[in-house]
């Protein structure tokens, strides 16, 4: 049960980049609200790539 919870946490945080991502890319969002949102900067978060 705990290793779907932490699977599912990493899929969560791999979706709010991915938004972000692509909040920038149609400009959106700029560079620097990007960096200063705690919602993607949670400390307890982790972000792993994917690839």
């Amino acid at each position: 049960m705990a290793k779907k919870k932490k699977e599912r946490k990493i899929d969560e945080n791999f979706f709010k980049a991915m938004n972000y991502e692509i909040a920038g890319e149609l400009g959106i969002l700029d560079n620097e609200e990007m960096k200063e949102n705690k919602r993607l900067n949670k400390e307890e978060d982790e972000i792993i790539n994917p690839s």
